[in-house]
């Protein structure tokens, strides 16, 4: 009867007479080989995609055989039992990819013929076999945020299911499933981390307790993947959820590395939330209990340091920034290794840090190095990957060469649109295309662009989220250069204001719109109002950047010209000689912007808000 239920699980025209054989065989075997049998109804609850050699040659396979066939306490001596199990055409073997696969209706018919009890051992021993599979942790990294682990995860995440791993009981195999999630996102399979992320957590909640503490854990790595679809919201209300629980819990606490990670991950929610300054006392504070309680180089040491500097770099301080991540840089070669994801991260960041310092060519040929080992080690069309080359693109732009800079990063916009079109890094993107259409002329499509951008921000960010202000500040440019100076400098005035409010008067985003609505009410005729903008901004430019940087001295060329339409011709002369002088020793003599200021044409402000 239970060969016949079995049977009638056959996929349609599955020749009935392979599975009465099978069946037959199982009976032979049963009788010649008890641990092949064992394997076998194993194997049953393994899925029907081929089994890594590495989980059937295992120490853990060896144990749960041995009492079976006692000359398999040596794994080497499976090798004998998966061998009947080949000869008898129950499981093919390729050694050629080291696996091996049961067909879904012999696992079947195996299946039908155990008990319940049975089933359930089995489904049990698999855990444990999956569990033992798992990549080590080496040293203080965790084994999900190295790919070198990844081919090992992916061997294992479609066996969780046939197995039934979510309903185990025992601490590690949980402790599997929740790095299963955090390797997803890793990998920039959000939606797959969230759906196993939530749909692990309603179940533990139920049969552990919404306190238990690896619940909680499992909840902040399921948020990470909520705030990588940009649910900024929702992750923040959750994430502060878990840490008020994790802090509660005695066995963990505010010190405990899952509660800091937490704390980090509510920093990031912040951040996308807008709240620049609130996430830089996060991290600030989580960064200095990282380092009082693991030490400087340890990897989430490195990490809390890399989330202080991103914050740095939000608020306006570049350069506190770049000293950060250039010794985060360092310390992460030191312990991860220079290929590692993180390293990388740190290297693209540093690039970031460079640019925005006005350090052009530095920071291209950083940028190119981390693009480069980041395609080898990831994937070109990685998230990180992508990531990397919008800000390369960028990068490339600013030192002047437009048509490198475009054609890169329309690619980096397809590979977004095909890979991660969710993604919250995807506007980002579109915005710096936008400029790259704005450098070469195409005014009209730069500002199709950023008005769509900034009507998606408006309704998913909120209108004075500081990244759709500076979007709007990016648009005045974009409508002044199409003529629209009445609607530009509406624009202008309304998103400086708010800019002003919600990160300073001297936060650089806010310097940048300065120059644009300075630029619109020159255009307008309103020169005073104009030179007494400038001068301020330029002088808000020199205190927060530097005398040379490129945006100071765009800054101060557009000065020269209001000054002359002003009458004050000495003056505006001897400014513009001055400008362009100091532009050509810091971007050499062949840059647009020297051309421009030169030629005494305006130039416009612009602004990039970060990926997240």
């Amino acid at each position: 009867p239970e060969t016949a239920q079995a049977l009638a699980l056959a996929p349609a025209g599955f020749p009935v007479v392979v599975a009465k054989t099978w069946s037959l065989s199982f009976e032979k075997l049963r009788k010649s080989s008890p641990a092949a049998i064992r394997m076998l109804q194993l194997c049953a609850f393994f899925s029907p995609d081929p089994i890594s050699t590495k989980m059937i040659y295992s120490d853990e396979m060896a144990r749960l055989l041995s009492s079976y066939d006692s000359t398999l306490r040596e794994k080497q001596m499976v090798g004998k039992v998966v061998q009947e199990l080949n000869r008898f055409a129950l499981a093919k073997v390729n050694y050629a990819d080291n696996t091996m696969q049961v067909h879904r209706l012999v696992q079947a018919v195996v299946s039908a013929q155990m008990t319940a009890g049975d089933r359930e051992q089995a489904c049990h021993d698999v855990h444990r076999i999956l569990t033992w599979a798992k990549p080590p942790q080496e040293g203080t990294d965790m084994p999900t945020d190295n790919p070198a682990n990844w081919p090992m995860f992916d061997q294992i995440l479609p066996h969780i299911a046939p197995s039934r791993a979510a309903e185990c009981e025992e601490e590690e195999p949980r402790q599997l499933l929740t790095d299963l999630v955090r390797y997803l996102w890793k990998r920039g399979e959000f939606i797959r981390a969230l759906e196993m992320g939530r749909s692990l957590a309603a179940r533990w909640e139920v049969t552990l307790g919404p306190d238990d503490a690896q619940l909680l854990y499992l909840r902040s790595q399921t948020n990470n993947a909520l705030r990588s679809l940009g649910q900024f919201e929702d992750a923040y209300t959750n994430d502060q959820e878990v840490y008020d629980q994790q802090c509660a819990l005695a066995e963990i606490g505010p010190e405990h590395s899952h509660t800091l990670m937490t704390a980090a991950g509510l920093g990031a929610d912040l951040i996308g939330l807008g709240r620049f300054q609130e996430a830089l006392e996060l991290n600030l504070q989580t960064y200095n209990k990282q380092k009082a309680n693991f030490g400087d180089d340890y990897p989430l040491t490195l990490s809390a340091a890399n989330n202080l500097a991103f914050s740095y770099r939000l608020i306006g301080r570049c350069y506190d920034a770049l000293d950060i991540d250039r010794e985060t840089l360092v310390r992460r070669r030191s312990v991860l290794g220079s290929s590692h994801p993180q390293t990388l991260s740190s290297a693209e960041n540093l690039g970031r840090d460079l640019r925005d310092a006005g350090h052009y060519e530095e920071s291209v040929e950083e940028l190119r190095r981390t693009h480069r080992t980041y395609s080898e080690v990831l994937a070109p069309d990685a998230n990180e990957t992508l990531r990397t080359a919008k800000s390369l693109a960028v990068s490339v732009r600013k030192l002047g060469q437009y048509q490198e800079a475009k054609a890169l990063m329309l690619d980096t916009f397809r590979g977004y649109k095909t890979h991660f079109p969710s993604s919250p890094d995807k506007p980002s993107t579109e915005l710096a295309l936008a400029n790259c259409y704005a450098s070469l002329g195409d005014d009209q499509s730069a500002m199709r662009m950023a008005k769509a951008i900034h009507e998606g921000q408006s309704r998913d960010l909120g209108a004075e989220h500081p990244f759709t202000l500076s979007t709007a500040a990016n648009l005045v440019a974009f409508q002044r250069s199409i003529g629209d100076f009445n609607g530009a400098l509406r624009l202008g005035e309304e998103t400086l204001d708010a800019l002003g409010r919600r990160l300073g008067e001297t936060h650089p985003y806010t310097l940048a719109c300065s120059i644009n609505v300075a630029n619109c009410r020159a255009d307008l005729g309103h020169l005073s109002e104009a030179m007494f903008l400038e001068r301020s901004t330029l002088e808000s430019f020199q205190a927060v950047l530097s005398a040379e940087h490129p945006d100071t001295l765009s800054c101060q060329a557009n000065l020269s010209i209001t000054l002359r339409q002003l009458g004050q011709v000495a003056e505006s002369d001897e400014l513009r000689n001055r400008t362009t002088s100091l532009l050509e020793q810091v971007l050499g003599k062949d840059h647009p912007l020297v051309a421009d200021a030169a030629a005494r044409r305006r130039i416009d402000g612009e602004t990039e808000f970060q990926p997240l």
